[in-house]
């Protein structure tokens, strides 16, 4: 569906001067008969198909799975299982939020962009320097959200911290000596001299 909606735009890429300096850039240049309804159309096909379908359809069934999750509670469960599907479900909660947060922005102003395109909103100077800084620093901020996932990981889930650590440990014991701050109750022998092996061979 993305590889699909980009395919307009792509399309009309070309190499253009930039009007606020000597750069030079790849934008879409539309067909000159009728440059704005390309843009307003490809824009809305952006909002639609990259927010308002995708937002809805991931929290409702992620809302879902917590839901499920929350309702799983088997006669004579400990305490740790307890613990983990709150943790389970506050980990999909964040999910739900840092998708809106992360993708929320660009899509606000690229409607306001959609909107003063329609007409809708008056034409200003401030309004197109608005749009031009924004567009930028939104599309940008959104990208955080393809690499914050092990972040969300690492700071809700104590289990993912304690393993990323033992695999940090694994990979430099036998050439920094942290081996001793491996718990040996936690790791096995075995696992032990499985990677030692891996180590020694690299």
């Amino acid at each position: 569906m993305a590889l699909a909606a980009s395919v307009p735009d792509t399309y009309f890429l070309q190499a253009v001067k930039s009007t606020h300096s000597d750069a030079t850039l790849c934008r879409p240049v539309y067909p000159t008969d009728n440059p704005r309804e390309w843009m307003v159309g490809i824009q809305l096909s952006f909002i639609v198909l990259g927010f308002a379908i995708p937002f809805p359809v991931i929290a409702v069934f992620y809302l879902l799975l917590a839901g499920a999750i929350g309702n799983t509670n088997p006669p004579g469960s400990s305490a740790n299982s307890n613990q983990e599907r709150r943790i389970s479900r506050k980990i999909i909660l964040t999910y739900i939020v840092v998708f809106l947060v992360c993708w929320l922005p660009y899509h606000g102003v690229l409607l306001v962009d959609t909107l003063s395109l329609l007409n809708v909103l008056p034409f200003s100077c401030r309004l197109e320097n608005f749009l031009y800084v924004s567009l930028h620093l939104t599309q940008c901020f959104s990208l955080i959200h393809c690499c914050i996932n092990p972040v969300i990981y690492n700071f809700i889930n104590r289990n993912y911290r304690y393993d990323l650590m033992k695999a940090f440990i694994f990979k430099y014991s036998t050439k920094t000596g942290l081996a001793k701050l491996i718990d040996a109750s936690h790791v096995s022998e075995t696992e032990y001299l499985a990677v030692a092996a891996v180590e020694n061979n690299v």
